[in-house]
């Protein structure tokens, strides 16, 4: 019966069986289209982990590298947007983060020689301000406004925080010290002095130094 039905139908067949064969090819190729898309995410999504494993850490730097590769795995593919938008906005988070970080870990070892160079253990005091305010500027400490409010400070963690805050107390003193010994300085440095004992009071601690050295 099957045959007589085939060869009575053998036009229709004919006709059909191109017809199937194109809906079979199409289906394999967006059932291969579809298992390529979720490789994809799998693997930025992955990547994303890691990056967030980096952050955990403490490797910012790597964080900030692993989300960029996994925003470019996502770019321009409109079905991994999510995922573009949280890489993106994880590197700019890690590179932030990172570069706060690495500006105080700076301070920190400017600071160190500095305050021996200060205090006359190591070359001349009154030679060390032009490496004093290259360290202070690295979280614009002699900027107007609190330095102790900018956003970089926010980035830090607390143990970086804290020491920042008393280390930046500590060399900030005594550079005003090394300049209130230097007998060769003027009315302007005068001022100068009296204006970081003005500053310093709004963040250091104990304040009693300061009110003494004003």
């Amino acid at each position: 019966r099957a045959v007589r039905w085939a060869r009575r139908n053998r036009r229709a067949l004919a006709t059909a069986i191109p017809v199937l064969l194109a809906v079979v090819v199409v289906t394999l190729i967006l059932i291969k289209v579809r298992l390529a898309r979720s490789e994809d995410e799998a693997k930025i999504r992955e990547v994303i982990a890691n990056a967030t494993a980096s952050e955990m850490a403490g490797d910012f730097h790597a964080a900030a590298t692993q989300y960029e590769t996994a925003s470019l795995l996502a770019h321009e593919r409109p079905f991994l947007s999510d995922l573009y938008k949280r890489a993106r906005e994880g590197a700019n988070r890690a590179r932030v983060i990172g570069r706060a970080r690495d500006d105080a870990d700076r301070f920190f070892q400017m600071a160190a020689p500095l305050r021996f160079q200060l205090t006359g253990f190591l070359g001349n005091p009154n030679a060390a301000s032009k490496d004093v305010k290259e360290a202070l500027h690295l979280f614009y400490v002699l900027e107007k406004g609190p330095w102790t409010g900018r956003a970089e400070m926010e980035w830090l963690d607390a143990a970086r925080r804290d020491r920042l805050n008393k280390e930046v107390n500590e060399l900030l003193f005594l550079w005003a010290v090394a300049r209130s010994r230097d007998a060769t300085s003027g009315r302007e440095s005068a001022e100068g002095l009296i204006a970081l004992c003005d500053k310093a009071p709004t963040f250091a601690t104990p304040k009693g130094p300061w009110d003494a050295l004003r």
